[in-house]
């Protein structure tokens, strides 16, 4: 059995009620779970949550369960491993679910396909050890990458780099935040970390934006504009 969890807290610092902000007509939330039905591989949804609003739109939009998230697991400084596991513990342990299989979706991925769910969870099921989750292709050679100094002077992390032409360097990826599927096991285990022991599936740029701020959520409104997903 595969069971969807969508950790949705209260308190997003930057874009205030980010996770039951509209997006074009619908909350973010009620896209994620309208993107998981979509799917039709999940055989129950979950949220969990430490906010009443996103109680009321879970129970609008019949959720399968949801769970109170603890005060110790609602803050920014508490990683996603850790509230994943305390939701599986919690469906294993108290509500007595019997699955294997688990997607951690985050509730603001507007420009997801269903089918990048399905895929990903063709591939956890071929590589059950291993966690999977879609990742992102940097546009420019991270090796010429540079930060500002006070001045706005350019502070080159190597030098020698920007003698290289950029077509000689292998590209570059990073997690687009967007969901993760692993085992049960994977999830509460010790050993194992979502972002290291894994799989990735790579998504073009125009349909993965980790929304974070308020510039973010505006260029995740130019793609959604665009339709090209």
């Amino acid at each position: 059995m595969l069971v969807a969890i969508i950790p949705a807290r209260k308190n997003s610092i930057r874009i205030k009620k980010k996770n039951i902000k509209s997006f074009f007509g619908k909350t973010m939330l009620t896209r994620a779970i309208d993107l998981v039905k979509k799917t039709k591989i999940f055989d129950y949804i979950c949220v969990t949550t430490d906010d009443l609003h996103v109680k009321k739109i879970c129970e609008k939009k019949n959720v399968s369960l949801i769970i109170n998230r603890p005060k110790k697991l609602s803050s920014n400084k508490i990683s996603t491993q850790s509230v994943i596991k305390h939701a599986c513990e919690y469906l294993k342990k108290i509500k007595k679910l019997n699955f294997t299989y688990v997607c951690c979706l985050y509730p603001c991925t507007p420009l997801l396909n269903p089918e990048d769910l399905v895929i990903s969870f063709k591939t956890l099921k071929k590589n059950p050890k291993k966690f999977v989750y879609p990742v992102i292709r940097y546009r420019h050679p991270i090796q010429r990458a540079f930060k500002l100094s006070k001045n706005l002077e350019p502070k080159f992390y190597n030098i020698k780099n920007t003698f290289i032409d950029t077509s000689k360097f292998s590209p570059s990826y990073h997690d687009s935040g967007q969901f993760y599927f692993g085992t049960y096991e994977n999830w509460i285990s010790k050993k194992k970390f979502m972002h290291i022991d894994a799989k990735c599936l790579e998504l073009p740029f125009y349909r993965a934006v980790d929304i974070d701020n308020k510039e973010d959520w505006k260029i995740a409104e130019i793609f959604y504009r665009s339709k090209k997903f």
